[in-house]
């Protein structure tokens, strides 16, 4: 069902086509957490390596060429028929309901997590400026301590550039209203 609105070099290129009702379960599931289950992603991570741009002492920025890394995802979103995927969600829910009793939630709703999820995600801050990066160790965080302390989803959105980040929460705006609609 999901190949009606993408196009193959296009799936097999983001998602990851195992267990693919499971692994989106699973990756709404923990957006709003401080962590990902990164071999667990409905989709493949952006390719190339994640690009700083040293400033301050012991500061870096988000180089702005991060974006590019980010294009394919942005199209896609741009792209695909809101609608149609929502009624693709709605026919196979009770498989969605199904992975997400197997996550150990057997008396709860997936559809209720998925509104939550995208509503958190909504929460995100939007600043318009280039974000400030430490590296205490191997990875780095955002410099910003209200920032590094959101959620894992929410630290995607603001790894985004501003645009990107604006898009994808208008995006996010017009999901919820779709899933809100769902009888």
């Amino acid at each position: 069902s999901l190949m009606q609105l993408v196009d193959t070099a296009t799936f097999s290129k983001l998602f990851v086509p195992k267990s693919l009702i499971r692994h989106t379960v699973v990756t709404i599931d923990n957006l709003p957490n401080a962590k990902m289950p990164y071999k667990h992603l409905v989709l493949y991570p952006a390719k190339g390596s994640f690009l700083v741009a040293p400033t301050e002492q012991d500061l870096f920025l988000i180089d702005p060429r991060n974006q590019q890394r980010y294009l394919p995802y942005m199209q896609l979103l741009e792209t695909i028929d809101l609608e149609k995927l929502i009624d693709i969600y709605a026919s196979y829910y009770p498989l969605f309901q199904q992975a997400y009793k197997d996550l150990g939630y057997p008396d709860k709703q997936f559809h209720d997590r998925f509104v939550f999820v995208i509503e958190h995600l909504l929460e995100t801050p939007n600043p318009d400026v280039v974000l400030k990066l430490k590296q205490p160790k191997v990875l780095y965080v955002f410099a910003n301590d209200e920032f590094e302390s959101l959620s894992a989803g929410q630290k995607m959105l603001l790894r985004m550039g501003a645009e990107q980040r604006k898009t994808t929460l208008e995006i996010l705006e017009t999901t919820a209203v779709l899933l809100r609609n769902i009888d």
